[in-house]
């Protein structure tokens, strides 16, 4: 979706395309909030430190490309215009959409014993 939102955003000549724009990438962040630090936290669930370190290396990177991208923009806005950023912002979410189907698919070695009734649950608590 935030793929899709990029698109939105190059296209949008009017106010509503882009609140609608707007819209999509909210959405799109909720759906991404917390995926990737549960995916490393599953994925590193023997050793917390293991968590911390590649956790930190994560948000170093986070902070390199932000960095990059503050010191690139004059130079990419002075040869081209603020069209060819939105462009190179969509397709550095495209990549990154496509190397999301390079990730390990988690195993987990526990499985769930017993499920909890729901429906029972809230019985018990607000009929009793």
């Amino acid at each position: 979706m935030l793929f899709i939102s990029r698109i939105l955003l190059y296209l949008a000549n009017s106010f509503y395309i882009f609140l609608f724009e707007v819209i999509v990438e909210a959405i799109s962040f909720s759906f991404i909030s917390g995926t990737n630090e549960a995916y490393l936290y599953e994925r590193c669930n023997e050793y917390k430190i293991e968590y911390i370190i590649e956790s930190s290396k994560i948000n170093s990177f986070g902070t390199i490309g932000f960095i990059l991208s503050i010191l690139m923009f004059p130079l990419f806005y002075k040869l081209n215009d603020l069209n060819f950023l939105i462009l190179l912002t969509a397709l550095s979410t495209f990549i990154g959409l496509l190397l999301t189907f390079s990730i390990n698919v988690i195993k987990h070695s526990y499985k769930i014993k017993n499920k909890i009734n729901f429906n029972l649950l809230l019985n018990k608590k607000f009929f009793n």
